[in-house]
């Protein structure tokens, strides 16, 4: 994520392997940065009310998690957005 030039990690991604991260940022590669990081930070009901880096490491299933950020990817992608066509680096 790029933030007044400089780039950042978000901190939710960082106990994560990455080829869990990926898979999740995969089904997020539609979103703006703002948006995807929203979903890492958010606490959703579906996961038991915590954020999702929270819930796998609690054992939620994987594919649990991806299919929410499917989920919250269509959600947000389903009519036009200020943010349309800008380009984002978050979990590129």
């Amino acid at each position: 994520m790029t933030i007044d030039g400089s780039e950042y990690f978000p901190k939710a991604l960082l106990s994560l392997d990455r080829l869990t991260a990926g898979a999740i940022c995969r089904a997020l590669r539609q979103l703006q940065d703002t948006e995807k990081l929203m979903f890492w930070l958010r606490d959703h009901g579906v996961l038991g009310g915590t954020n999702p880096a929270a819930a796998l490491s609690a054992g939620t299933p994987i594919a649990q998690v991806i299919a929410l950020a499917q989920a919250w990817a269509r959600a947000r992608t389903e009519g036009s957005s200020p943010m349309d066509g800008r380009h984002d680096s978050m979990c590129a």
